[in-house]
Parts: C-alpha cells; structure tokens; sequence
C-alpha cells in the first residue's frame, strides 16, 4: 500500500536503514559520473546516493562543483538524519557530512543564497553565513520548501493540515521581498500541494500534489506563465515521469539539462530520479513558446552564475523593435522611427550577430526614457548580468554623486585630501605630497601614485595587511613621493579604489551596504554581481556585472540630470562636472577629440553637419553606457571584443536615426 502524501509533507518522520557507497567508490565526472536519463524517468546514482534508505532534495550548485542533499542512516541504532555535501575537486567527488539536518536545502540561481525554509545563509568567502531570516511577512507559515528566480522572486509552500497547504510567490522590489501572494487557483487546486519549483527565467513553475480521480498519491504538474504574466492551467506530467507511487519536490538541474525529484513506494524507501528536461519542453503549448521566442535568449543557471566564457555562442541572433517590461523601473516602448531608419538599426543588429563588427553580446537603446529596442548576439542573453570592466568606474562615479546628493558630501569636499576622510591612517608614516590627493585628482585618474608593481604584488599575497583602510595606508607607503609631475593622468593607478576607500567611511554602513541601499535596490536592480577588492571594500574599477536593462536605468539617470522618476537621485552639480571635459586622456589609442570627466568619457558625433556631444562609461571589450543628452537617448552595449571598433557603427547608425 502506498505512503500519503501527508507523509511526505513531514518526511523527517520517514525511518529506514540507508545504505552508502563504499569508501573506495570513485565519482568522477558530471553528475558524479552517471550516464544520463532520456525520456522516461531513472533512479540517480543508484546505490550512492539512491540507497535503500530515504534521502532527499539532491541540488546542484549553479557552479555545478556541489551537490546537497539530506539523508537518513543508523546512528547509534538510532536513525539520524544528515546534511550531505558532494563536492567536486578536479574530475572527483568527494563526500562530506555538513551537519544533523537543519531543513530541506535550496540554491539561489546566483549561487548566493542557500533556503532552508523561512531561514536562509549567504555565501561568504568562507563559506556559508550564520541562519538568517526570510522576514516577518514569512512567519506565519509553515515552510517546507523555498526556490527562487535569477530575478530574486521566490516561490514557497505551506506545511497545512489536511492538504490545505497553499503555495505562495514573493517578488523582489527595491531589494527586498515583497508581501507573499497565493498562487492563483490553476495551481492552488487539489490537496496536499507543496514544493514549488519556480524556473530561473520564471517562465513557470512545477510543484507535487493530489487531484483529479485519484488522489492516492502526488504527482508532479506544471503551468507555464503567459504572455499576459498570468499562469496558464495544470499540466500533469505524464507516465514518464508520474506513476502510481508519490512523485514529488522536482528540481530542474542549474544547466537546464535534468529534472530531478523524488519518488518513494510503498517499502517507506524514497530515492531520486532524473529526466531529461525535455520532458518540460514537450509539455509546454505552441502560444507559450511562441511567447518565450519574443522575449529572447535566456540564460540557465549555471550560465546566469558563471563565467561568460562558459556560454555557448548564440546560432541565432535576437532582435525586437517592440520589447515588453514587466519592471516599473524600466516603461517599454517601440522603435518608433521611420522604415528605412529602423531597418538600418535592425540590420545592424543582424550584422552584428553575423560577427562583421566583431564580439558584441547586446545592444539596447532607451529613446525618452523607455526601452524602445533590444538585441542579443553571440554570448549575450537576456536577463543575464554581464561583465561590465571599466565601465564600472562610471557607476563608482554616480556614487559618489549620490553620496553628494544625501549630504554625506560636499563639493567642496572632492577638493580635500582623501587621507583627511580616513581617521585611521597614521599620517606619520606617509610619503612626502600624500595630502596632495584629493578626490577630484583621484576622480580624474590623477592621483599620482607611483607604485612598483612587483612590490605590490608580493604584498598583494598577504591580504590581511590590506584590509579596509590599510589599504591607503600601504599605498602611501609604498608610493614615492606624490608631486605636480606625478599626479599627471594616468589611468586605473589604484584611483577608483581611493574613491570608494572614501565612500566606505563617509557613508552610514559602509559602502557595500550604500551601494545596494541606495543605488541598487531603488534601482530595483536584483540580478548583479559587485565583487569584493582584497581589501574588503566593493570593487570600484572593474569586476562588476549587470544586465543591458539595467545599464540602461543608470544612463537615464544621467540624461535627466541627476534625476530617477522625477526624483534628485544624483547631486546635478556634481553630475554636470563628471560629465564635463575636464582632461584629455593620453591613451595612445584615444581619438583626439575624447575629453575626461569623474570617470566619464566625452566625444562629440557629427550628424549632418551638426555636433551632438556624447557622455560615456566606457568598458574594455565593448561595454559601456552612452548618453547623448539633446537626443534623449541612451544606448547599452555588452560584448568581449578585442578590437572593440562598435562605437563607429553608433556614430554613422544608431545616432542618425533618433536625428530628425
């Protein structure tokens, strides 16, 4: 006689022997070495981690070099149940107990967040953080299971009596969770429905319950979001997947290849089991993919967590003149120009996807505030945080412009020694002229420093002695004296990282918790990746990746003065000075005409005979934000290209069809 479902909803009542795989057994290559499923569903890792015990929640990690799980085994002739991790060194796995089960484990897709119900850990560069909490809006329920998006909205269920458990979704806004929601009554149908899986892309959602004729056992379903945003009707997997005994907490694994979940009979033995996740694709109706082609190339998890180079070139470029935004934060619109002017923008896009412009991997433009156009091409997807390289020295700048805006600033500041924003250094041990680097000269690569770099790179290899304010202290140690002639412009130079050595002491918290508090998250930008400097401070040069969508909000902000819906986000005064030409950059590659600012670039572009003058963050490979002003006009490029020429095609195609 099969188990019910209520049994599987307190599965740590489960108790049965647990056998394991012997100590000499060797798991080597992905997925601990198994040959992969087809169609119809198969026991994973039979006898390894599919035992005759229960075990239950296999997860791969984004990075797909963990593998979590828990387990039930004999301790003592007691049963206890475990905290299971596979990890992957080289081409081995290699097991290890974390601990006594603490809940059911769960990945963020960024590879960050690690769920166990209405608690939660973040990885650290140690690790995993101590047990925090999902908040008080999550309290009151019973939490079983939670999964998330790449966007951050989470989907979770509810441990009720009698099967009356409700499955509910938090979306992210401004950096936090929003009120839970009930899903509406196509899933929320039926009895004992739990363990929501909610896809990375949010394109639908996959769970376990009972309904229908029988209702002896879980079986897995699915429903599939439409293009309205709503979600369509239950769709029951079928006999590959569900069978007479209780299917239930489906996974979909990081790359997009697998579907796992569980299974368990009437011997009170629960295994896992795999599909391939074609199973999905098979079951999803024509108007949806037809809906799903409109919006783009979407990253898997893995993809979404990993390195650009890992993501397969595109066969196929995308393109659409009338793209759709479900985010407040970004209006959508359609390229509303004439024929043959939108043609060439598309016809671009085409070419660049054929590669005739070299390695670019997207291009957006925002026309009045409102995305109007989007392209992705070779490694680009949409929905992906994408490497930004010196790009991000333009954003650090809007930083300290907001810093100047919330009043932990002045003007008149940036023309003070950055030593005198720091309480920590000894001044005694200084070199001679350190006082001569103000934050107007570190803003405009003129800091001055003179660093051998092999020195540096030796200290480099004891962080410690760099962390926080220790840093500027090592520096202007290490420096030789800073003078007229040395704070000539020379560009990177430790510069940036002055600067946000600056922010992080001026600002309340610090500047990693300022940077999403109050850029980031009134952004409502969610999916990034802001590393951290050796010194403990955010990154403030390079090592920073975020979305085309998102690149294009930090341009509005500066083609409306400083301003975010309507709002001063951004001190004017100093945005009219960062994005002034205050110096000429000696780059021996620079055209002669490009001008510097606070880690703004200016350029002007000639259209039929008149001068439109360009603002840019500018990153190495092809990213970057470009403004031009009188057009009202911002376009977000992303690629990997060496020669990195794209900015002739904005000059001669994308400019000249906004110019009337």
């Amino acid at each position: 006689m099969n188990l019910p479902i209520k049994n599987l909803m307190t599965i740590a009542l489960l108790a049965s022997l647990s056998g394991t795989a012997s100590a000499e057994t060797k798991l080597t290559g992905p997925y601990l070495g198994q040959k992969a499923p087809g169609l119809t569903a198969e026991v994973f890792a039979p006898n390894i981690i599919s035992t005759k015990g229960w075990e239950y929640g296999v997860v791969f990690a984004p990075n797909m070099k963990e593998m979590y799980m828990v387990r039930e085994v004999n301790a003592d002739t007691k049963p206890e149940q475990q905290f299971v991790v596979y990890e992957k060194d080289g081409e081995n796995w290699n097991e290890r107990v974390i601990s006594k089960r603490v809940g059911t484990p769960t990945l963020s897709p960024n590879n960050k967040i690690m769920f166990f119900g209405r608690g939660y850990k973040e990885r650290t560069t140690d690790g995993w953080s101590e047990m925090k909490r999902l908040g008080p809006d999550f309290e009151p329920y019973r939490i079983m299971r939670v999964t998330s998006s790449i966007n951050g909205t989470i989907a979770f269920d509810e441990a009720g009596s009698d099967g009356n458990g409700i499955l509910r979704y938090s979306t992210m806004e401004h950096g936090k969770l929003s009120t839970p929601k009930p899903f509406p009554k196509a899933i929320n149908t039926g009895t004992w429905n739990a363990h929501p899986f909610i896809a990375p892309d949010e394109s639908y959602v996959i769970w376990d319950g009972q309904r229908g004729e029988d209702t002896r056992n879980s079986d897995l379903f699915i429903s599939f979001k439409q293009s309205d945003g709503s979600w369509g009707e239950a769709i029951k997997f079928g006999d590959n997947v569900n069978t007479s005994e209780n299917e239930f907490a489906a996974q979909l694994s990081p790359d997009g290849k697998y579907l796992f979940f569980n299974r368990n009979g009437d011997d009170r033995n629960v295994d896992t089991y795999w599909v391939d996740a074609k199973v999905i694709e098979d079951l999803k109706p024509k108007h949806v993919k037809k809906s799903i082609a409109k919006q783009g190339p979407l990253p898997t998890a893995a993809q979404a967590s990993g390195s650009l180079w890992d993501i397969p070139v595109l066969t196929k470029g995308f393109t659409n003149t009338k793209p759709k935004s479900t985010d407040a934060s970004l209006v959508a619109g359609k390229l509303a120009l004439s024929k043959d002017k939108a043609s060439a923008i598309v016809n671009l896009a085409k070419e660049i996807g054929e590669g005739k412009h070299g390695k670019y991997d997207s291009l957006l433009i925002a026309k009045d505030d409102k995305l109007v156009f989007e392209s992705y091409h070779h490694r680009g997807r949409y929905g992906l945080a994408h490497g930004q390289a010196s790009a991000t020295k333009g954003y650090t700048s809007l930083i300290v412009g907001r810093a100047i805006q919330l009043g932990y600033l002045s003007m008149a500041d940036l023309h003070k020694p950055v030593i005198s924003f720091l309480k920590e250094l000894d001044t005694s041990k200084l070199v001679a002229g350190a006082d001569k680097i103000t934050l107007h000269k570190a803003l405009t690569m003129r800091g001055g420093l003179t660093i051998d770099r092999d020195e540096w790179q030796e200290i480099e290899k004891s962080p410690e002695q760099l962390e926080g304010q220790k840093l500027v202290q090592r520096l202007l140690q290490e420096s030789a004296a800073i003078t007229e002639e040395t704070q000539a412009y020379k560009y990177g130079n430790f510069n940036p990282i002055l600067v946000m050595s600056v922010i992080d002491a001026i600002v309340p918290g610090g500047a990693k918790a300022f940077i999403k508090s109050e850029i980031l998250d009134p952004l409502n930008i969610s999916n990034y990746k802001w590393d951290t400097h050796l010194s403990g401070l955010p990154q403030a040069g390079y090592r920073v990746s975020l979305t085309s969508r998102d690149m294009l909000k930090l341009g509005n902000i500066v083609i409306n003065q400083g301003k975010w819906q309507g709002k001063q986000f951004v001190s004017p005064t100093y945005l009219t000075k960062a994005t002034s030409n205050i110096i000429k950059p000696t780059e021996d590659w620079m055209p002669d005409e490009y001008r510097y600012g606070y880690y703004w670039y200016s350029m002007p572009v000639v259209v039929e005979g008149k001068t439109y003058d360009l603002n840019v963050a500018w990153g190495g490979g092809g990213n970057r934000v470009i403004v031009v002003e009188e057009l009202d006009l911002v376009i977000a490029i992303t690629g990997h290209d060496r020669e990195d020429t794209i900015m002739k095609q904005i000059s001669d195609v994308v400019i000249p069809a906004f110019v009337s």
